[in-house]
């Protein structure tokens, strides 16, 4: 039985997820006039509308023994020596857990990633953001928090932190109160004067970050970054004036759950324009953008813009969860897009992570597991994610979260 407290924390956290996810789903669901986003012809590398309930393009495993391995596995003894803390568990004596991962995609990251992202869920006992209680677990990683980012008319949260001078971390809350679920409603797109201020923004990058003609953006998300854009990149700056090398020595990392990975892709889009009109100055040494369950932000010409922004397999991977309706939203239908790089977390300990691009919407993947509404909110939860990435891990058994005795069978992504 939970302590009081833990109830106090919990409660709200999961209460909000379960409203905000059925709401979007359902509000979604039932809007059949919503206007189509514009797409261009031949966008078959972004949608691959899957022809059967499980699409072929599963990842197989190469064949040869990649040389970091130590990222995929656990302990000789059988996990007696596994520990919470990432740089024990990567030091300790290993075998493989499973055969490899895809290219670009590590697994030690995803886990700390997941856990930033988790830290800006931390509130206290009034329900307010516990900026204490985020310091505290960035120093147990040995970071150090920078600066936070409030906005109480829309529900965003981030923060800022710093390991030394050689990683800076920005974390993006997810829906957590009413405000912010307004926010995932405003799904129609942005106006022309919202969308001019961001291709401006990314105008200094030149042709490289240019917002291309004819792009079409999640009201909500943008108009929600532009609130807070300023602030944020000004943090960042200052940031950047205490260390020596500036941008060019550090390495960006950029991370969100739920909605903060939709803000997350956004500031992602803004810091490389920077880097590439002052690469000399503001060009990361490497920049990594991790999402969890973020809903989809534009149309086919973001994607594109995103995919070519950032080429690299390591530099984004968007992690989703079997069963995790909010992936799916704004629906595929209505022109909104997915860039690539897509993750599919496995359902069963073995089973490979699946790379994928947009897939649409097809009804086995949004549908509730088990038909019960309250699982399209536990697939959802940042916990799910990160107890998944563990068991990769080899930190213990995944934990999807849904409810016991279901076989997905065929269905299981």
């Amino acid at each position: 039985m939970p302590h009081e407290e833990e109830r106090r924390e919990e409660i709200p956290k999961f209460g909000v997820a379960l409203a905000a996810t059925l709401a979007s789903t359902a509000f979604a669901a039932l809007s059949p006039e919503q206007e189509k986003l514009e797409c261009r012809e031949g966008d078959d590398h972004l949608y691959r509308k899957p022809a059967a309930p499980v699409p072929p393009h599963l990842y197989r495993p190469p064949d040869a023994v990649d040389a970091d391995d130590h990222l995929w596995t656990m302990p000789v003894n059988g996990g007696a020596a596994v520990s919470a803390s990432v740089a024990e568990w990567g030091a300790a004596a290993a075998q493989p857990l499973i055969d490899a991962l895809p290219d670009g995609f590590c697994v030690q990251d995803a886990i700390e990633y997941a856990d930033l992202s988790g830290y800006t869920y931390h509130v206290d006992d009034e329900g307010a953001v516990d900026a204490a209680a985020i310091s505290r677990d960035l120093e147990a990683k040995g970071m150090e928090l920078v600066d936070v980012f409030s906005h109480p008319e829309d529900g965003m949260y981030a923060y800022l932190a710093r390991k030394g001078d050689s990683d800076l971390y920005l974390a993006f809350r997810g829906t957590m109160c009413l405000p912010s679920v307004k926010v995932d409603l405003d799904y129609h797109p942005a106006s022309d004067d919202e969308v001019d201020v961001l291709r401006r923004a990314l105008a200094v990058g030149g042709d490289a970050v240019a917002l291309p003609q004819g792009v079409q953006l999640h009201g909500g998300f943008l108009k929600t970054w532009l609130r807070s854009r300023e602030e944020i990149l000004d943090a960042i700056d200052g940031a950047l004036r205490t260390v020596d090398t500036g941008a060019t020595g550090m390495k960006m990392h950029v991370t969100g759950h739920s909605m903060g990975g939709a803000l997350g892709m956004l500031a992602s889009l803004e810091l490389a324009a920077r880097g590439a009109a002052r690469p000399e100055l503001d060009k990361f040494n490497e920049h990594a953008t991790y999402t969890f369950a973020a809903p989809r932000v534009g149309n086919c010409p973001f994607a594109e813009l995103f995919e070519r922004t950032f080429p690299s397999a390591s530099a984004h991977w968007a992690l989703q969860n079997a069963g995790d309706a909010i992936p799916h939203l704004p629906f595929a239908a209505w022109g909104f897009r997915h860039p690539g790089q897509i993750a599919k977390l496995p359902n069963s300990e073995g089973a490979p992570i699946r790379v994928t691009s947009e897939e649409g919407d097809p009804v086995h993947m949004i549908r509730p597991r088990e038909g019960k509404l309250i699982n399209w909110a536990v697939c959802h939860e940042l916990d799910t994610y990160a107890s998944q990435l563990r068991a990769l891990a080899g930190f213990g058994p995944a934990d999807d979260g849904c409810a016991d005795g279901y076989d997905w069978g065929e269905f299981a992504a």
